[in-house]
């Protein structure tokens, strides 16, 4: 199954796993969920701009948020785990916690290095 890779402390287009011997496949413009916690006409007053400009599959979740399918505007990162075996080889390998996410259309390992809220 093919995972993106991303590290919690890097918000640049640099590969995560520059220091890997893992095949790294280097993707542009996939798509991903874009959610904010407010409804449409709230977004639309507070970034001057209308939610609907841009993206598609436009929602509102059972909370209340709003999501849209968008396009990444950067580099990003894959790489394949074809087992649980290979998932915990990989995350020794990094050396820190890895977070699991499924909640884009497809699944992303985090390498969590640094703080975020």
């Amino acid at each position: 199954m093919r995972f993106f890779v991303e590290r919690t402390s890097e918000h640049n287009n640099r590969n995560p796993l520059a220091n890997s011997a893992r095949m790294v496949t280097t993707v542009n413009g996939r798509d991903k969920y874009d959610v904010r916690t407010c409804d449409e006409e709230t977004y639309n007053t507070k970034f001057n701009r209308k939610w609907r400009s841009c993206g598609k599959d436009h929602c509102v979740l059972e909370n209340g948020s709003i999501q849209r399918t968008v396009k990444s505007e950067r580099d990003e990162y894959a790489i394949t785990i074809s087992s649980l075996g290979d998932l915990l080889e990989f995350i020794r390998e990094v050396g820190c916690e890895v977070i699991i996410n499924l909640d884009n259309p497809q699944p992303t390992l985090e390498i969590y290095d640094g703080y975020r809220e």
